[in-house]
Protein backbone atom coordinates (compact mmCIF):
# COMPACT_ATOMS: atom_id res chain seq x y z
CA UNK A 1 0.00 0.00 0.00
CA UNK A 2 1.35 3.56 -1.15
CA UNK A 3 1.17 6.39 1.78
CA UNK A 4 -2.70 7.28 2.54
CA UNK A 5 -3.06 10.27 0.26
CA UNK A 6 -6.01 13.44 1.85
CA UNK A 7 -8.23 14.42 -0.50
CA UNK A 8 -9.66 17.61 -0.51
CA UNK A 9 -13.63 17.85 -1.08
CA UNK A 10 -14.14 21.36 -2.78
CA UNK A 11 -17.35 22.98 -4.61
CA UNK A 12 -16.06 24.21 -7.62
CA UNK A 13 -12.38 26.01 -5.73
CA UNK A 14 -9.72 23.21 -6.12
CA UNK A 15 -7.57 24.80 -8.59
CA UNK A 16 -7.60 28.19 -7.29
CA UNK A 17 -7.32 26.51 -3.42
CA UNK A 18 -3.98 24.40 -4.62
CA UNK A 19 -2.21 27.39 -6.33
CA UNK A 20 -2.88 29.44 -3.08
CA UNK A 21 -1.46 27.05 -0.51
CA UNK A 22 1.45 25.39 -2.70
CA UNK A 23 2.42 29.67 -3.20
CA UNK A 24 2.20 29.57 0.75
CA UNK A 25 3.67 26.66 1.99
CA UNK A 26 7.73 25.67 1.00
CA UNK A 27 8.46 22.45 -0.53
CA UNK A 28 5.13 22.62 -2.85
CA UNK A 29 4.19 22.04 -6.72
CA UNK A 30 1.03 20.90 -8.66
CA UNK A 31 1.86 17.52 -10.16
CA UNK A 32 -1.34 16.89 -12.23
CA UNK A 33 -4.74 18.73 -13.51
CA UNK A 34 -7.32 16.23 -14.17
CA UNK A 35 -10.51 16.89 -16.13
CA UNK A 36 -14.09 15.79 -16.26
CA UNK A 37 -15.26 13.73 -18.92
CA UNK A 38 -19.00 13.51 -19.70
CA UNK A 39 -19.97 10.16 -16.91
CA UNK A 40 -18.04 12.23 -14.44
CA UNK A 41 -19.59 15.21 -14.76
CA UNK A 42 -23.39 14.02 -15.37
CA UNK A 43 -22.87 12.46 -11.81
CA UNK A 44 -21.20 15.40 -10.08
CA UNK A 45 -23.48 18.52 -11.66
CA UNK A 46 -19.50 19.87 -12.88
CA UNK A 47 -19.24 21.40 -16.48
CA UNK A 48 -17.38 18.76 -18.87
CA UNK A 49 -14.36 19.34 -19.24
CA UNK A 50 -13.79 21.66 -15.93
CA UNK A 51 -11.30 20.63 -13.86
CA UNK A 52 -12.14 17.12 -11.48
CA UNK A 53 -8.98 17.17 -9.32
CA UNK A 54 -5.69 18.63 -8.84
CA UNK A 55 -2.62 15.91 -7.45
CA UNK A 56 0.41 18.20 -5.52
CA UNK A 57 2.51 17.96 -2.89
CA UNK A 58 2.50 20.14 -0.01
CA UNK A 59 5.12 20.81 2.46
CA UNK A 60 6.86 17.15 0.91
CA UNK A 61 3.30 15.88 1.18
CA UNK A 62 1.26 14.32 -1.52
CA UNK A 63 -2.31 15.45 -1.50
CA UNK A 64 -4.94 16.03 -3.60
CA UNK A 65 -7.85 18.33 -4.22
CA UNK A 66 -11.31 17.62 -5.98
CA UNK A 67 -13.94 19.40 -7.45
CA UNK A 68 -17.26 17.65 -6.24
CA UNK A 69 -19.68 20.02 -5.70
CA UNK A 70 -21.48 21.77 -2.79
CA UNK A 71 -21.93 17.96 -1.27
CA UNK A 72 -19.67 18.47 1.95
CA UNK A 73 -17.87 21.51 4.13
CA UNK A 74 -14.69 21.45 5.68
CA UNK A 75 -14.33 20.93 9.80
CA UNK A 76 -12.16 21.03 12.43
CA UNK A 77 -12.64 17.54 13.20
CA UNK A 78 -9.75 16.96 10.92
CA UNK A 79 -7.22 19.81 10.23
CA UNK A 80 -3.28 19.78 8.79
CA UNK A 81 -0.52 20.91 11.41
CA UNK A 82 2.61 22.95 9.26
CA UNK A 83 5.50 22.68 10.88
CA UNK A 84 8.02 25.37 10.80
CA UNK A 85 11.38 25.51 11.43
CA UNK A 86 11.43 29.04 12.74
CA UNK A 87 8.72 31.73 14.29
CA UNK A 88 9.16 33.88 11.41
CA UNK A 89 7.91 30.84 9.18
CA UNK A 90 4.81 30.59 11.31
CA UNK A 91 3.86 34.55 11.51
CA UNK A 92 4.00 34.55 7.48
CA UNK A 93 2.51 31.19 6.38
CA UNK A 94 -0.38 31.94 9.19
CA UNK A 95 -0.86 35.35 8.02
CA UNK A 96 -1.28 34.52 4.57
CA UNK A 97 -3.55 31.69 5.41
CA UNK A 98 -5.22 33.58 7.48
CA UNK A 99 -6.30 36.12 4.98
CA UNK A 100 -9.88 36.16 3.90
CA UNK A 101 -9.98 33.48 6.75
CA UNK A 102 -11.03 32.61 10.27
CA UNK A 103 -8.52 32.69 13.34
CA UNK A 104 -9.53 30.15 15.54
CA UNK A 105 -6.69 30.35 17.84
CA UNK A 106 -4.89 33.13 17.42
CA UNK A 107 -0.88 33.31 16.89
CA UNK A 108 1.12 33.21 20.92
CA UNK A 109 3.01 31.24 22.85
CA UNK A 110 1.45 27.88 24.18
CA UNK A 111 2.13 25.21 26.45
CA UNK A 112 3.24 22.88 23.81
CA UNK A 113 4.43 25.41 21.36
CA UNK A 114 6.71 28.70 21.54
CA UNK A 115 4.73 29.91 18.52
CA UNK A 116 0.86 28.22 17.15
CA UNK A 117 -2.11 29.28 15.52
CA UNK A 118 -4.99 27.73 14.47
CA UNK A 119 -7.41 29.00 11.36
CA UNK A 120 -10.17 27.92 8.73
CA UNK A 121 -8.83 29.47 5.56
CA UNK A 122 -10.90 31.69 2.78
CA UNK A 123 -11.86 27.80 1.89
CA UNK A 124 -12.43 26.10 5.17
CA UNK A 125 -9.81 24.22 5.10
CA UNK A 126 -8.33 24.01 8.82
CA UNK A 127 -5.11 24.39 9.33
CA UNK A 128 -2.68 24.46 13.04
CA UNK A 129 0.64 26.46 11.87
CA UNK A 130 3.60 26.24 14.50
CA UNK A 131 6.85 26.22 15.33
CA UNK A 132 7.98 22.47 15.42
CA UNK A 133 11.46 20.79 14.52
CA UNK A 134 9.14 17.76 13.46
CA UNK A 135 10.07 16.38 9.92
CA UNK A 136 6.80 16.46 8.05
CA UNK A 137 5.98 19.55 7.77
CA UNK A 138 2.43 18.60 6.93
CA UNK A 139 0.41 16.73 8.94
CA UNK A 140 -3.10 15.55 9.07
CA UNK A 141 -4.69 16.13 12.82
CA UNK A 142 -7.87 13.76 13.92
CA UNK A 143 -10.63 15.78 16.65
CA UNK A 144 -12.91 13.56 18.43
CA UNK A 145 -15.56 15.42 20.32
CA UNK A 146 -19.32 15.93 20.71
CA UNK A 147 -20.57 11.54 20.52
CA UNK A 148 -17.15 10.92 19.12
CA UNK A 149 -15.28 11.90 22.63
CA UNK A 150 -13.20 8.70 24.02
CA UNK A 151 -13.16 6.97 21.13
CA UNK A 152 -10.11 7.79 20.14
CA UNK A 153 -7.82 5.19 21.65
CA UNK A 154 -10.06 2.65 20.08
CA UNK A 155 -9.60 4.57 16.62
CA UNK A 156 -5.60 4.22 16.86
CA UNK A 157 -5.37 0.84 17.76
CA UNK A 158 -7.45 -0.02 15.35
CA UNK A 159 -5.80 2.01 12.47
CA UNK A 160 -2.28 0.47 14.07
CA UNK A 161 -3.65 -2.70 13.76
CA UNK A 162 -4.86 -2.55 10.26
CA UNK A 163 -2.73 -0.57 8.83
CA UNK A 164 0.91 -1.43 7.40
CA UNK A 165 3.86 0.50 8.18
CA UNK A 166 2.17 2.17 11.42
CA UNK A 167 3.59 2.60 14.84
CA UNK A 168 2.43 4.06 17.77
CA UNK A 169 5.01 7.72 18.05
CA UNK A 170 3.22 9.68 21.11
CA UNK A 171 0.09 9.34 23.32
CA UNK A 172 -0.21 11.47 25.93
CA UNK A 173 -3.36 11.19 28.21
CA UNK A 174 -5.65 13.98 29.95
CA UNK A 175 -6.54 13.12 34.16
CA UNK A 176 -9.61 11.67 33.17
CA UNK A 177 -8.05 9.36 30.75
CA UNK A 178 -8.87 10.75 27.43
CA UNK A 179 -6.31 11.48 24.71
CA UNK A 180 -5.06 14.56 25.07
CA UNK A 181 -2.72 14.48 22.21
CA UNK A 182 -0.96 11.25 20.12
CA UNK A 183 0.81 10.92 17.28
CA UNK A 184 1.36 7.65 15.05
CA UNK A 185 2.31 6.59 11.88
CA UNK A 186 -0.23 5.10 9.50
CA UNK A 187 0.51 3.52 6.35
CA UNK A 188 3.85 5.50 6.35
CA UNK A 189 2.24 8.77 6.98
CA UNK A 190 2.84 10.35 10.29
CA UNK A 191 -0.94 11.61 11.60
CA UNK A 192 -2.23 13.27 14.65
CA UNK A 193 -4.95 12.24 16.90
CA UNK A 194 -6.69 14.00 19.64
CA UNK A 195 -10.27 13.96 21.28
CA UNK A 196 -11.92 17.15 23.95
CA UNK A 197 -14.98 16.71 25.98
CA UNK A 198 -15.63 20.39 25.28
CA UNK A 199 -18.91 21.30 23.70
CA UNK A 200 -18.01 21.20 20.18
CA UNK A 201 -20.47 21.14 17.40
CA UNK A 202 -18.68 19.68 14.61
CA UNK A 203 -17.80 16.10 13.14
CA UNK A 204 -16.00 14.54 10.83
CA UNK A 205 -17.23 14.79 7.19
CA UNK A 206 -16.28 13.25 3.82
CA UNK A 207 -14.58 17.36 2.86
CA UNK A 208 -11.59 15.52 4.31
CA UNK A 209 -10.84 11.59 3.42
CA UNK A 210 -7.38 9.60 3.10
CA UNK A 211 -7.37 7.48 -0.23
CA UNK A 212 -5.32 3.84 0.48
CA UNK A 213 -3.81 2.51 -2.95
CA UNK A 214 -3.77 -1.06 -2.62
CA UNK A 215 -0.73 -2.77 -4.39
CA UNK A 216 -2.80 -6.29 -4.48
CA UNK A 217 -6.03 -7.67 -4.83
CA UNK A 218 -5.37 -9.02 -0.84
CA UNK A 219 -4.52 -5.99 0.44
CA UNK A 220 -7.38 -4.30 -1.22
CA UNK A 221 -9.99 -6.98 -0.04
CA UNK A 222 -8.37 -6.90 3.61
CA UNK A 223 -8.24 -3.24 3.96
CA UNK A 224 -11.65 -2.52 2.28
CA UNK A 225 -13.44 -4.89 4.62
CA UNK A 226 -11.63 -3.76 7.87
CA UNK A 227 -11.88 0.25 7.55
CA UNK A 228 -16.20 -0.88 6.32
CA UNK A 229 -16.48 -3.38 8.98
CA UNK A 230 -18.78 -1.01 11.15
CA UNK A 231 -18.91 1.51 8.83
CA UNK A 232 -21.11 2.85 6.09
CA UNK A 233 -19.88 1.69 2.88
CA UNK A 234 -20.14 4.60 0.24
CA UNK A 235 -19.76 4.89 -4.08
CA UNK A 236 -17.03 4.49 -6.07
CA UNK A 237 -14.57 2.66 -3.33
CA UNK A 238 -15.03 5.62 -0.51
CA UNK A 239 -16.48 4.45 3.48
CA UNK A 240 -16.44 5.66 6.28
CA UNK A 241 -15.44 3.86 8.95
CA UNK A 242 -16.84 3.21 12.13
CA UNK A 243 -15.44 6.48 14.01
CA UNK A 244 -16.90 8.51 11.39
CA UNK A 245 -13.27 8.34 9.49
CA UNK A 246 -13.81 8.87 5.20
CA UNK A 247 -11.52 6.74 3.04
CA UNK A 248 -11.03 5.48 -0.45
CA UNK A 249 -9.92 1.81 -0.12
CA UNK A 250 -9.14 1.61 -4.35
CA UNK A 251 -6.66 -1.01 -6.42
CA UNK A 252 -3.57 1.07 -7.65
CA UNK A 253 -4.15 0.64 -11.10
CA UNK A 254 -7.56 2.32 -11.07
CA UNK A 255 -5.88 5.85 -11.72
CA UNK A 256 -3.64 4.17 -14.95
CA UNK A 257 -7.31 2.96 -15.89
CA UNK A 258 -9.21 6.52 -15.30
CA UNK A 259 -6.23 8.25 -17.17
CA UNK A 260 -5.95 5.64 -20.27
CA UNK A 261 -4.03 8.29 -23.00
CA UNK A 262 -7.41 7.01 -24.89
CA UNK A 263 -10.10 9.37 -23.90
CA UNK A 264 -12.77 7.27 -25.20
CA UNK A 265 -11.58 4.54 -23.16
CA UNK A 266 -11.00 6.78 -20.17
CA UNK A 267 -14.79 8.09 -20.38
CA UNK A 268 -15.71 3.88 -20.37
CA UNK A 269 -13.44 3.56 -17.07
CA UNK A 270 -14.88 6.34 -15.49
CA UNK A 271 -18.66 5.46 -16.03
CA UNK A 272 -17.82 1.67 -15.52
CA UNK A 273 -16.32 2.68 -11.99
CA UNK A 274 -19.19 5.48 -11.23
CA UNK A 275 -21.54 2.46 -10.93
CA UNK A 276 -19.60 0.54 -8.27
CA UNK A 277 -18.98 0.59 -4.54
CA UNK A 278 -16.10 -1.53 -3.90
CA UNK A 279 -13.87 -0.94 -7.08
CA UNK A 280 -13.77 -3.57 -9.00
CA UNK A 281 -10.39 -3.06 -11.77
CA UNK A 282 -10.56 -6.12 -13.63
CA UNK A 283 -14.33 -5.14 -14.47
CA UNK A 284 -13.23 -1.38 -15.14
CA UNK A 285 -9.94 -2.86 -17.46
CA UNK A 286 -13.06 -4.94 -19.37
CA UNK A 287 -15.18 -1.58 -19.50
CA UNK A 288 -12.26 0.39 -21.40
CA UNK A 289 -12.85 -2.07 -24.58
CA UNK A 290 -16.61 -1.40 -24.41
CA UNK A 291 -19.09 -3.89 -25.02
CA UNK A 292 -18.95 -6.98 -27.48
CA UNK A 293 -20.93 -6.90 -30.43
CA UNK A 294 -22.97 -9.74 -32.58
CA UNK A 295 -25.18 -9.57 -34.96
CA UNK A 296 -27.45 -11.67 -37.55
CA UNK A 297 -29.86 -10.76 -39.90
CA UNK A 298 -32.73 -13.33 -39.72
CA UNK A 299 -35.28 -14.43 -42.44
CA UNK A 300 -38.36 -14.16 -40.29
CA UNK A 301 -41.18 -11.51 -38.89
CA UNK A 302 -40.89 -9.88 -35.91
CA UNK A 303 -43.46 -10.94 -34.34
CA UNK A 304 -41.81 -14.61 -35.42
CA UNK A 305 -38.47 -13.92 -33.65
CA UNK A 306 -39.86 -12.07 -30.66
CA UNK A 307 -41.64 -15.29 -29.82
CA UNK A 308 -38.69 -17.38 -30.27
CA UNK A 309 -36.17 -15.01 -28.54
CA UNK A 310 -38.69 -14.55 -25.58
CA UNK A 311 -40.77 -17.76 -24.96
CA UNK A 312 -39.39 -21.00 -23.18
CA UNK A 313 -40.66 -23.81 -25.32
CA UNK A 314 -38.89 -21.79 -28.03
CA UNK A 315 -35.45 -21.18 -26.30
CA UNK A 316 -34.79 -24.75 -25.42
CA UNK A 317 -34.46 -25.89 -28.81
CA UNK A 318 -31.84 -22.78 -30.11
CA UNK A 319 -29.93 -22.25 -26.97
CA UNK A 320 -26.73 -23.94 -27.15
CA UNK A 321 -23.52 -22.81 -28.56
CA UNK A 322 -22.66 -26.27 -30.32
CA UNK A 323 -24.15 -29.78 -30.76
CA UNK A 324 -22.91 -31.47 -27.16
CA UNK A 325 -24.39 -28.67 -25.60
CA UNK A 326 -28.37 -27.83 -25.03
CA UNK A 327 -31.14 -25.78 -22.31
CA UNK A 328 -32.91 -28.63 -20.68
CA UNK A 329 -34.62 -26.36 -18.51
CA UNK A 330 -35.80 -21.87 -18.97
CA UNK A 331 -37.67 -19.55 -17.18
CA UNK A 332 -38.86 -16.26 -18.17
CA UNK A 333 -40.53 -13.38 -16.44
CA UNK A 334 -40.46 -11.13 -19.28
CA UNK A 335 -41.10 -7.58 -17.49
CA UNK A 336 -38.87 -4.67 -16.20
CA UNK A 337 -37.76 -5.87 -12.73
CA UNK A 338 -38.47 -9.86 -14.03
CA UNK A 339 -36.18 -12.69 -13.89
CA UNK A 340 -34.71 -15.39 -16.21
CA UNK A 341 -32.93 -18.36 -16.16
CA UNK A 342 -31.71 -20.66 -18.55
CA UNK A 343 -30.02 -24.27 -17.51
CA UNK A 344 -27.23 -25.02 -19.87
CA UNK A 345 -25.96 -28.34 -19.55
CA UNK A 346 -23.63 -30.84 -22.28
CA UNK A 347 -25.48 -33.23 -22.83
CA UNK A 348 -22.79 -36.02 -21.72
CA UNK A 349 -23.90 -34.26 -17.98
CA UNK A 350 -19.66 -33.19 -17.44
CA UNK A 351 -20.69 -29.67 -16.91
CA UNK A 352 -23.75 -27.37 -16.54
CA UNK A 353 -24.77 -24.17 -15.52
CA UNK A 354 -27.84 -21.57 -14.43
CA UNK A 355 -27.49 -18.20 -17.39
CA UNK A 356 -29.77 -15.71 -15.66
CA UNK A 357 -30.18 -12.39 -14.81
CA UNK A 358 -32.61 -9.31 -14.02
CA UNK A 359 -34.63 -7.34 -16.71
CA UNK A 360 -34.16 -3.23 -16.78
CA UNK A 361 -36.11 -2.41 -20.46
CA UNK A 362 -38.29 -4.15 -22.26
CA UNK A 363 -40.10 -2.96 -25.43
CA UNK A 364 -41.85 -6.20 -27.69
CA UNK A 365 -40.28 -6.61 -30.21
CA UNK A 366 -38.01 -3.78 -30.31
CA UNK A 367 -35.79 -3.88 -27.20
CA UNK A 368 -34.55 -6.67 -24.31
CA UNK A 369 -31.49 -5.15 -21.97
CA UNK A 370 -31.17 -7.05 -18.24
CA UNK A 371 -28.12 -7.31 -15.90
CA UNK A 372 -26.35 -10.24 -15.72
CA UNK A 373 -26.13 -11.78 -12.33
CA UNK A 374 -22.49 -10.79 -12.14
CA UNK A 375 -23.32 -7.54 -12.90
CA UNK A 376 -22.50 -7.59 -16.67
CA UNK A 377 -24.94 -5.97 -19.18
CA UNK A 378 -26.56 -7.47 -21.86
CA UNK A 379 -28.94 -5.29 -24.86
CA UNK A 380 -30.90 -6.91 -27.46
CA UNK A 381 -32.11 -4.74 -30.39
CA UNK A 382 -34.41 -6.05 -33.19
CA UNK A 383 -34.78 -4.00 -36.55
CA UNK A 384 -37.28 -5.08 -39.11
CA UNK A 385 -36.24 -5.23 -42.53
CA UNK A 386 -37.22 -5.86 -46.24
CA UNK A 387 -41.03 -4.53 -45.63
CA UNK A 388 -41.42 -6.82 -42.41
CA UNK A 389 -40.18 -10.02 -43.64
CA UNK A 390 -36.84 -9.73 -41.86
CA UNK A 391 -35.20 -8.89 -38.46
CA UNK A 392 -31.85 -7.28 -38.33
CA UNK A 393 -30.52 -8.56 -34.79
CA UNK A 394 -27.76 -6.73 -32.71
CA UNK A 395 -26.66 -7.97 -29.24
CA UNK A 396 -23.72 -6.38 -27.10
CA UNK A 397 -22.46 -7.62 -23.86
CA UNK A 398 -19.87 -6.80 -21.46
CA UNK A 399 -16.82 -9.12 -21.86
CA UNK A 400 -16.10 -11.18 -18.39
CA UNK A 401 -12.77 -11.10 -17.27
CA UNK A 402 -12.18 -14.96 -17.50
CA UNK A 403 -11.90 -16.45 -21.67
CA UNK A 404 -10.42 -13.57 -23.96
CA UNK A 405 -12.91 -11.26 -25.40
CA UNK A 406 -12.67 -13.41 -28.79
CA UNK A 407 -13.46 -16.41 -27.61
CA UNK A 408 -16.53 -14.71 -25.61
CA UNK A 409 -17.85 -13.11 -29.33
CA UNK A 410 -17.23 -16.45 -31.12
CA UNK A 411 -19.43 -18.74 -28.51
CA UNK A 412 -22.49 -15.79 -28.67
CA UNK A 413 -22.62 -15.53 -31.75
CA UNK A 414 -22.53 -19.58 -32.52
CA UNK A 415 -25.71 -18.88 -30.04
CA UNK A 416 -26.97 -16.36 -32.20
CA UNK A 417 -26.61 -18.55 -35.19
CA UNK A 418 -28.40 -21.31 -34.05
CA UNK A 419 -31.42 -18.53 -33.02
CA UNK A 420 -31.74 -17.53 -36.84
CA UNK A 421 -31.69 -21.21 -38.22
CA UNK A 422 -34.35 -22.33 -35.56
CA UNK A 423 -36.63 -18.47 -35.98
CA UNK A 424 -35.87 -19.04 -39.80
CA UNK A 425 -36.48 -22.68 -40.04
CA UNK A 426 -40.26 -22.23 -39.11
CA UNK A 427 -40.92 -18.55 -40.30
Amino acid sequence: MKKPLPYLWFDDAAEAAVDFYVRTIPDSRIEDVHRYGDAGADVSGQPSGSVMSVSFTLGGVGMVALNGGPLYRFSPAVSFFVNCATADEVDRIFGALAEGGEVLMPLDAYPFSERYGWLADRYGVNWQVMRSDAAQRVVPSLLFVGARFRQAAAAIDRYLSVLPDSAELARERAEDGSVLFSAQRLGGLEFRIMESGEAHAFDFTPAVSFLLACETDEEHDRLYAALSDGGEIQPCGWLADRFGISWQVVPEGLFAALQDEDPVRAERAMAAMLTMTKIDLGAIERAKDGPVEIEALVRATPARVWECWTEPRHIVRWNAASDDWHTPRAENDLQPGGTFVSRMEAKDGSAGFDFGGVYDEVVPERVIAYTLGDGRKVRATFEPRDGGTATFVRETFDAEGVHPREVQRQGWQSILDRFKAYAEAGA
